[in-house]
């Protein structure tokens, strides 16, 4: 597939999945052997319906979460995006009740597609952070 097609791919992951909730769009946008790779995770997500499961708690812990795309960088088969996402903490997280508070943060997913498909997907983002804002890790020592 051209780079373009990818990019798209990518872009309908973060609008229609992410933002929207849409889970029925995670049939025609991954590839049957999808593997979600979270370095802030202990293992990762194989398979659309445990990636579904994922976003659904997700977004369930953050139901008002929005991410917005940043910087996209394609080549080949390839689509590296810096994205930022907002949400308020409604919803059991990671073992963290609902605290309502807003979190605001960063990251970075590198995308594999193939045949029009994303194969899968690296996520880079700082859980010390996201931690942080929810209250579950205190603040790092100040800078001396």
């Amino acid at each position: 597939m051209s780079v373009e097609a990818n990019k798209l791919v990518v872009r309908r992951y973060f609008g229609e999945l992410l933002n929207n909730g849409n889970l029925q769009v995670a049939t025609k946008i991954f590839n049957r052997n999808f593997i979600y790779h979270d370095t802030g995770a202990s293992e990762a997500i194989t398979g659309i319906e445990n990636f579904k499961l994922f976003v659904s708690q997700f977004r369930t812990a953050f139901p008002d979460v929005h991410f917005t795309p940043e910087e996209e960088i394609a080549e080949s088969d390839r689509v590296m995006g810096r994205f930022s996402f907002q949400g308020t903490h409604k919803g059991l997280f990671k073992g963290i009740q609902p605290t309502g508070k807003e979190i605001r943060l960063n990251g970075v997913k590198i995308f594999h597609c193939k045949d029009g498909k994303i194969k899968d997907i690296w996520v880079y983002l700082d859980m010390f952070n996201l931690m942080h804002q929810l209250g579950a890790l205190p603040p790092p020592p100040p800078k001396k």
